[in-house]
């Protein structure tokens, strides 16, 4: 990965990447990798932006240390920046928040990015409170034991996603 992502002219973000990541225990192929994903994956990618790039790459990184895939948070970001016109800075912000948010409930951060991603499509609807919705609706599926998934189904039958979250809190006393 790191000699492909080289190749495309991004070795000197690469070395600020793993210069900054080592401490952390992360190497120069952990900051290809992270690197590579967002050539890949983040379609608002600018390759031009190396400030960016290397933050970016640096909260990829961190993340695929702690279980996330590259692909899982770059597809994150990339939902983010161009679903939420949200700047990188802000995208890997919220990726970090919502990955790490499972901390409390008793979700991995990988579970909560994949469940995320494959809730979003519906959620975006909400706009600037998908995000909390999604986090509310993910520790209603801890405690009542149902999928995220089947939760945001439900959901959907709803005329309002206050009538769907006002339902869906009852089922946990239930």
């Amino acid at each position: 990965m790191k000699k492909q992502t080289d190749s495309q002219g991004f070795g000197s973000e690469i070395s600020r990447v793993s210069g900054d990541l080592i401490l952390a225990g992360m190497s120069a192929k952990d900051a290809g990798v992270a690197m590579q994903g967002l050539v890949n994956n983040f379609s608002a990618f600018n390759p031009q932006a190396t400030q960016s790039n290397v933050n970016l790459a640096k909260n990829v990184a961190m993340m695929n240390a702690f279980g996330v895939s590259t692909e899982t948070s770059t597809k994150m970001l990339d939902n983010f920046v161009r679903a939420q016109g949200m700047t990188a800075e802000a995208a890997t912000n919220m990726a970090l928040k919502v990955s790490y948010a499972g901390e409390s409930i008793g979700f991995s951060a990988a579970k909560m990015s994949a469940d995320f991603n494959a809730t979003y499509g519906v959620l975006s609807q909400f706009g600037d409170g998908s995000t909390e919705i999604f986090l509310d609706l993910q520790a209603q599926a801890k405690a009542t034991g149902v999928a995220i998934g089947e939760l945001v189904k439900v959901a959907q039958k709803f005329d309002t996603f206050s009538d769907a979250a006002t339902t869906v809190a009852q089922l946990n006393t239930v």
